[in-house]
């Protein structure tokens, strides 16, 4: 890419495809940088090409949220160097998608929360599939990691609980954030036994 005056005088591609537009002539002139940066980050993306332009820091590499044209958000690290172009001062660089990557690294922070722990715990997606469970969670329940994960944790349900129960259970993470209480569980082996448990919803 190559910004000029706030906006891009070239994008490739690849740029484009990042981004979500169908072609770099739908960026080129047309697009401002603010555009394609998350609200929270513009100031910080403002400031590094500022900086550049200025000579100050005549070469920079860092990462920010970016913005795509149906406004999903996309982790980008961006390598880029002050240039003169057609007299004037300009940021060449390069873009890379980092998005799995940061989302291979969060997953590795839960996982290394989750082994640390002494309580049994599970993390789940927002689909309630089974991601992680600790050592904990399988000494009590029965079930190693590798048989739960991809389950949901439904499949400890004892049936001693009603759909009133669960619909409470969801009104109060849905509205809170979160639900504490006792619940009947049934372990790998068919015990049933009663735990408390502790539910809190991760976000963004």
């Amino acid at each position: 890419y190559l910004i000029q005056e706030g906006r891009f005088a070239y994008a490739n591609q690849g740029f484009a495809d990042i981004f979500g537009y169908d072609l770099p002539a739908d960026i080129i002139g047309k697009v401002s940088v603010g555009e394609l940066v998350a609200p929270e980050e513009r100031a910080k993306v403002a400031n590094n090409i500022r900086r550049r332009m200025e000579g100050e820091v005549p070469e920079m590499r860092y990462s920010f949220t970016g913005l795509r044209k149906d406004g999903k958000r996309v982790e980008v690290e961006v390598h880029g160097r002050r240039m003169v172009y057609e007299g004037r001062p300009a940021v060449i660089g390069v873009i890379l998608d980092i998005t799995e990557r940061r989302l291979a690294e969060q997953q590795l922070r839960i996982a290394a929360a989750a082994f640390e722990s002494q309580e049994g715990m599970l993390v789940t997606d927002a689909d309630q599939v089974i991601l992680r469970v600790n050592e904990a969670f399988s000494a009590i329940t029965g079930y190693p990691c590798e048989e739960i994960v991809g389950k949901k944790p439904s499949v400890l349900s004892s049936g001693r609980h009603g759909k009133d129960f669960f619909a409470e259970m969801w009104d109060s993470i849905l509205k809170t954030g979160a639900w504490q209480g006792e619940i009947w569980n049934k372990r790998k082996n068919g015990e049933v036994f009663p735990e408390w448990i502790s539910i809190t919803s991760v976000k963004n």
